[in-house]
């Protein structure tokens, strides 16, 4: 016949939890990253649609995004325009 102790009890009670948290966190942590994944793949693909329109975003620090397109006047980058 097997005798437990509250030690035995108490003992089982820690590992319980810690395997509860650590599979709860891994859990979450999976969910977090199939987003971030499937929202990055949206991204990814909006952009190349963009681009074969010659269009492009451009975010600002307030969180705001513009379209632009690349005839825009002052948005194309000349390598050899002078510096002032």
């Amino acid at each position: 016949m097997l005798r437990f102790t509250i030690r035995d009890v108490l003992w089982l009670m820690v590992v319980v939890a810690v395997a509860i948290g650590w599979w709860t966190t891994a859990r979450r942590l999976q969910a977090v990253t199939n987003t971030v994944t499937t929202e990055r793949q949206i991204y990814l693909e909006i952009e190349r649609a963009l681009n074969e329109e010659g269009r492009y975003t451009t975010a600002a620090g307030n969180g705001s995004v513009k379209l632009r397109s690349f005839d825009d006047p002052g948005t194309r980058i000349d390598p050899f325009a002078a510096k002032k």
